[in-house]
């Protein structure tokens, strides 16, 4: 089983996924946490992005792609590999946020950082 939790900075979503976690082991489960970006190398480069102020104007576009991006490496290396050992995946935010944050920017520009 794949859980994403999803919600705006600072609502609580890292307190949620630890109860979680903790309710689903004590229940039986292997549980395996995650989020986006992920760890991966598309991941750090958003993360080093996003928090270095920039002064250039990105096209938002670029943005969701960057996620999408990550989003499948995720994905692939990390959600899928675990899924099939038998562990029920829960991930700090997925596609809604991508809708949410970058979605709302799509096809504007905004200044980096």
């Amino acid at each position: 089983m794949f859980v994403a939790i999803e919600g705006i900075d600072g609502v609580g979503k890292s307190t949620v996924i630890t109860a979680l976690r903790k309710k689903l082991e004590n229940d039986g489960y292997r549980v395996y946490t995650t989020a986006e970006p992920s760890q991966s190398p598309i991941g750090r480069l958003i993360r080093d992005w996003l928090l270095k102020p920039r002064t250039n104007v990105v096209h938002s576009s670029i943005y969701a792609l960057l996620f999408t991006a990550d989003r499948v490496q995720h994905y692939y290396g990390e959600i899928k590999p675990m899924l099939d050992k038998g562990y029920l995946v829960i991930t700090e935010r997925y596609m809604e946020s991508t809708l949410a944050y970058q979605g709302g920017l799509w096809g504007g520009y905004r200044r980096s950082g």
